[in-house]
């Protein structure tokens, strides 16, 4: 747990994907993390450099106040989920 927190952290100041054997372990880490974490709370700018793009790595997504979000904010949290919850 303690090596994922500080991958997060380095995931939020390192652009992955200038490196792609760095972005390949982040990758394979927050497939593993995420059988532990069963709640992820991330926005829509900081869910590209914490959550994998994968189609379906979670079960849903909650999107509270929508109705500040645009659609191209949105999408790539849409891909990552298999159900949407949308709010406002």
């Amino acid at each position: 747990m303690s090596n994922f927190v500080a991958a997060m952290k380095l995931a939020g100041d390192v652009d992955l994907s200038s490196n792609p054997e760095l972005k390949k372990q982040f990758s394979k880490m927050s497939k593993q993390m995420t059988k532990y974490l069963q709640c992820w709370a991330v926005t829509s700018l900081s869910a590209k450099s914490r959550v994998p793009f994968e189609a379906g790595v979670f079960d849903y997504v909650i999107i509270d106040e929508a109705s500040q979000c645009d659609i191209a904010s949105i999408l790539p949290l849409l891909y990552r989920a298999k159900r949407a919850v949308i709010i406002g």
